[in-house]
């Protein structure tokens, strides 16, 4: 008999991680015969629960409900919080650096990398036009930090030299910031237009910095390539920062172009605009990369892996209580207040730095 599974996300479609390992993944597995369900808690007994982020609120909640089931969380690079570990039987984390750090609290760690699903997608043909689209997909807080703090005055020169316009898929694209001096379109997220949107892109712009000095930070060093990836399966290239991750996925002037000064990405996105044929030949490339290493078909072996291997939950998660779960929630809600206020802080300070001509990267 197959197990039930159940999603929780909070109610996340839009991010990708959300989208390709929750709710797609949730259809996937029913269609093998699993009974998996979305932030649904109607049933009586669940094998498997599955948590988007080391969130308490979403822990506290499950584990009220079903104390006995299997617990795995899905983590980003930036996110340790150990604390909950000990609620966790399995974790699965997408840098080198995280797996290393959580492997001693927790049994069963696991290296994951987003998937495409390829069906009936071809590579985008490419080649020459009156205007090139330079397109950005991500959230808007690391479009507001990457993008505009970083690469303002690059993609500012280059609209002065080139006829190209930059157009921006986000979550709450209103807190979304325009460059002066460079065309900008601003799209919300949706789910039903997203890959619209990434099909007319012609090149991706996928910083993952906003100064050179968060490079000595081993978390932004280890971030993952998932939104190069994500526009290779439309066959579109991209100008990308070489992070360890970056470099060990794909490889420069085959998969991406890598740059890390003003000067590099000037360079290169020049190139990629002016080259049509090198945009079409990185994009075929890229393709068959997501092809081999990441499609649906191989997700969908993982996370059956993943549930065959971890089909008892861990003696040592009785450790944890309601109790420091009720806890770990109050901080959490604490947190959440203080970063907003300190995302407001940080856009005031960089739109007024423009204003006074400091350079992005100092």
């Amino acid at each position: 008999m197959k197990k039930s599974i159940l999603f929780l996300t909070g109610g996340d479609r839009k991010t990708p991680t959300a989208r390709l390992w929750f709710y797609q993944m949730a259809d996937y597995l029913n269609e093998k015969g699993y009974d998996a369900r979305v932030n649904d808690y109607g049933a009586d007994k669940i094998d498997y629960v599955f948590i988007n982020r080391l969130r308490p609120d979403f822990f506290l909640e499950a584990y009220r409900k079903y104390p006995n089931a299997v617990f795995g969380a899905l983590t980003t690079s930036t996110e340790p919080r150990r604390e909950l570990l000990q609620f966790c039987d399995f974790v699965l984390v997408h840098s080198f650096l995280m797996n290393e750090l959580i492997q001693p609290f927790v049994g069963n760690v696991y290296l994951r990398y987003d998937y495409e699903d390829l069906s009936d997608r071809q590579p985008k043909k490419h080649g020459s036009c009156d205007r090139i689209v330079l397109g950005y997909h991500g959230n808007h807080i690391h479009y507001n930090n990457h993008v505009v703090g970083f690469l303002g005055n690059v993609l500012e020169r280059i609209c002065s030299e080139r006829n190209v316009i930059l157009k921006v898929v986000t979550n709450e694209s209103w807190k979304a910031e325009v460059i002066e001096g460079v065309p900008t379109e601003i799209y919300e997220w949706e789910e039903n237009s997203h890959q619209n949107h990434f099909h007319s892109f012609d090149i991706g712009i996928c910083p993952t910095y906003s100064s050179l000095d968060e490079l000595r930070d081993m978390f932004v060093s280890f971030r993952d390539s998932n939104r190069v990836r994500t526009l290779l399966a439309f066959g579109i290239p991209s100008v990308c920062s070489p992070l360890f991750e970056s470099c060990w996925q794909l490889r420069h002037q085959e998969h991406a172009l890598f740059a890390v000064s003003e000067t590099m990405w000037y360079e290169n996105l020049i190139k990629l605009i002016d080259k049509p044929q090198l945009r079409q030949e990185i994009g075929n490339m890229g393709f068959k990369l997501i092809e081999e290493k990441y499609s649906r078909l191989t997700a969908i072996e993982f996370v059956e892996r993943i549930l065959s291997e971890n089909q008892l939950p861990r003696s040592t998660k009785k450790q944890g209580s309601i109790e420091k779960l009720i806890a770990l929630n109050a901080a959490y809600q604490r947190s959440q207040g203080q970063a907003i206020l300190l995302a407001k802080t940080n856009s005031m300070v960089r739109a007024a730095a423009r204003k006074l001509g400091f350079a992005s990267d100092r």
